[in-house]
């Protein structure tokens, strides 16, 4: 059964964090966690029958979807209509007394309708704004461990007591399972250390009271390798472009965090963590089956997968995204877990349908949809051989000199350039793996006309922000996923004289169409019959 998210009725103040009493609160971790699924259920659920997606539509959530369940799993309530206050979720005490005290007027409108779903185990995936998200994100993930921590210990002082009386029973031992096959349980992926900083620095401003001192581990070290270096890209380049590529935008890193009783310990080994906080591509190099070298039994108890700036993530591997959301909850090779205390479900390899899955990108892109709906890679079927065959049949001969071939995927790039190279066509290149000097090289030859054509990656542009000069047409083998990055391109390309631009799409370029052509007009190009469309500007 779908259900749509109708909100509350419109607050002009935050919502204020309030005392509940304990009787009075809803434990969602328990609900979620605590609770084993019939198999025939688990079984619909691992085949995606009954599973339907649902769009938000709340101003918030515009865009935004999530996951919902109609096989009758009424475990805990995911009626999104019914809004539940902040404080009576039954947080864990120290981190919602924190919370109080770092935010005395309460969560802002946004961050309380994103917690009416992160709050509720729920999966989402967020398209819009990335400021308010990250204190909720970090409260969620410290109150997660926090709470995990609070059901072992209250299970090992039965367990010891029952052990001390001789009352031990094979029912005592079955309800006394709250654990994993492995310890890490919060998976945070970011495209830069900027953003891992953020959170991080969250969850220790979370963990600790506002007046108490922070006893964290290895501090120095991460101030140094994560915080802001002071890096600032030239006043030449466009202020989104400036905003993002500021600070510390390294791309591969691998931070455990281990919760202990009154510190944070940072730099820990990843066996031994309960947060992992990665880049795609420094998770990927560690957890590669290479040469029959890679380690991922640390991923088998993931709870709950964070990927933030998706956007960005698509700009720099998103094959390493998938690869490392597929590794997750596989059955480990070593378990570290007293197995008598794993719950059933974990044991039956049930974890990827109780972890959360939450995803966050400024941008909405097909791919997004299929990394969302099981991380299916074959999203798009044979689109890839049609776009590439309608091109050299239909566009490639009618190109003249000074055309500009604008490609989005960094696949798409490499078939074209083999076709192109097969064809003994003129041509340069600017893609992200090319070294400064065959750049250079490669402006120049064009500049000067001594080359036909020109193809450009999104990925270079997105990077490096070049003005292209001696453009006199465009092609977009496919629009770009950056919107504004096409009426910058037609622009920047050709400001004296005017342009032609000729765009290639395809249905799954939905998304890309209204990003820049507005949605009805979107629609109106994907339903129609014509094979060609001319649209003027002025």
């Amino acid at each position: 059964m779908k259900r749509s998210h109708s909100p509350s009725e419109e607050r002009e103040s935050s919502p204020e964090v309030k005392k509940s009493k304990s009787e009075d609160l809803v434990d969602f971790f328990k609900l979620h966690y605590c609770v084993d699924i019939d198999e025939p259920v688990a079984e619909s659920v691992i085949a995606g029958v009954g599973i339907s997606k649902t769009t938000l539509k709340t101003d918030l959530f515009k865009g935004s979807f999530l996951t919902q369940n109609s096989q009758g799993v009424d475990v805990h309530d995911t009626d999104l209509t019914k809004r539940i206050p902040f404080d009576e979720f039954n947080h864990e005490p120290k981190r919602f007394q924190a919370f109080s005290e770092r935010y005395p007027n309460g969560l802002t409108k946004q961050q309380d309708d994103l917690y009416q779903v992160v709050g509720r185990c729920m999966d989402l995936c967020h398209v819009g704004d990335s400021k308010f998200y990250m204190p909720i994100l970090a409260f969620h993930s410290l109150n997660h461990i926090l709470k995990t921590r609070e059901i072992i210990i209250h299970n090992n002082n039965e367990l010891e007591k029952a052990a001390t009386n001789k009352t031990t029973t094979d029912e005592l031992i079955e309800s006394t399972r709250d654990q994993g096959l492995n310890r890490s349980k919060i998976l945070f992926l970011s495209p830069m250390r900027k953003f891992a900083y953020e959170y991080v620095k969250n969850i220790m401003n979370l963990f600790f009271k506002k007046d108490q001192k922070q006893w964290v581990m290895s501090s120095k070290k991460f101030e140094e390798e994560f915080g802001d270096n002071g890096y600032v890209p030239g006043e030449n380049k466009k202020e989104d472009f400036r905003e993002l590529m500021s600070g510390n935008i390294d791309d591969c890193f691998r931070l455990g965090i281990q919760v202990a009783k009154k510190t944070l310990k940072l730099y820990q080994k990843f066996p031994e963590a309960d947060i992992l906080v990665c880049s795609p591509v420094g998770l990927r190099m560690i957890i590669s089956e290479q040469e029959g070298k890679g380690e991922r039994d640390f991923l088998s108890s993931i709870e709950i997968v964070i990927v933030d700036r998706a956007d960005v993530i698509i700009m720099q591997n998103w094959e390493h995204l998938i690869n490392i959301l597929e590794a997750l909850n596989s059955v480990p090779k070593v378990v570290q877990t007293d197995i008598s205390r794993v719950r059933q479900w974990s044991i039956r390899n049930l974890g990827k349908i109780y972890r959360q899955t939450l995803i966050f990108s400024e941008l909405n892109f097909t791919e997004l949809h299929a990394l969302y709906n099981d991380f299916s890679k074959n999203y798009a079927g044979g689109q890839s051989d049609i776009r590439l065959e309608y091109f050299m049949k239909n566009i490639l001969g009618t190109l003249e000199h000074g055309t500009m071939i604008f490609v989005s995927s960094y696949f798409d790039f490499v078939r074209l350039r083999n076709s192109l190279k097969k064809e003994d066509e003129s041509f340069v290149q600017l893609h992200e793996y090319a070294e400064p000097r065959k750049i250079n090289r490669a402006r120049d030859l064009f500049r000067l006309n001594r080359k036909k054509l020109i193809i450009m990656t999104e990925r270079f542009h997105y990077f490096k922000r070049y003005t292209i000069k001696g453009v006199k047409s465009i092609v977009f083998y496919q629009l770009p996923l950056n919107p504004h990055f096409y009426p910058e391109l037609i622009n920047e390309s050709s400001p004296d004289n005017q342009l032609e631009s000729k765009v290639i799409f395809s249905k799954i370029d939905l998304f890309r169409l209204q990003n820049i052509f507005g949605t009805s007009q979107a629609k109106e190009l994907i339903k129609s019959d014509k094979k060609l469309h001319v649209l003027m500007s002025e």
